[in-house]
């Protein structure tokens, strides 16, 4: 039987928890253009691209997910990529849920790290068939199964904003 321990693990805090939440607040703000995520890793070095690699990686042209592994040069020196080179994570985005949302019930291709910057205690990373639920904490670092069918929920009325690095 596989258990909430099996599928979430806590990784420990997030260092400089407060500069990172900054950094992630006024990055979303420059380069979301209104949409629910951003990337903050490119398949091209060098090249400053918010969008391409964000949503589904099966309606992505490009689908190989660690081909996304240039931090974004305007991040260079940041906390945020000191996170990302911290993890050797690759299609590193910062994921927005709207209040009262929830995604579709899916498996991704690797594992995931997430780090809550901004939740609600109605947000939840749920796996309906293993019957699991867990509420990730802001200033935690997750390590999640994400490769076995899960879905997240935003039942609250405020945002919820994740890194979530694959790794």
């Amino acid at each position: 039987m596989i258990t909430n321990k099996d599928l979430v693990k806590v990784l420990g805090p997030v260092y400089n928890f407060s500069k990172i939440t900054k950094e992630v607040l006024d990055v979303f703000s420059k380069h979301s253009a209104g949409g629910n995520q951003i990337i903050l890793q490119t398949q091209t070095e060098g090249n400053e691209d918010w969008l391409t690699g964000v949503g589904s990686i099966e309606k992505l042209e490009n689908k190989q997910e660690n081909d996304y592994v240039h931090i974004q040069p305007s991040l260079q020196g940041s906390e945020l990529a000191q996170l990302i080179n911290q993890y050797g994570a690759y299609r590193t985005r910062i994921m927005r849920m709207p209040p009262i949302s929830c995604y579709s019930v899916h498996r991704d291709f690797s594992v995931r790290i997430h780090i809550p910057v901004v939740s609600n205690n109605d947000s939840f990373l749920i796996w309906p068939r293993l019957q699991v639920c867990s509420r990730l904490l802001p200033g935690l670092v997750y390590w999640t199964d994400t490769t076995k069918e899960h879905t997240a929920i935003n039942g609250g009325d405020l945002d919820r904003i994740h890194i979530v690095m694959c790794v």
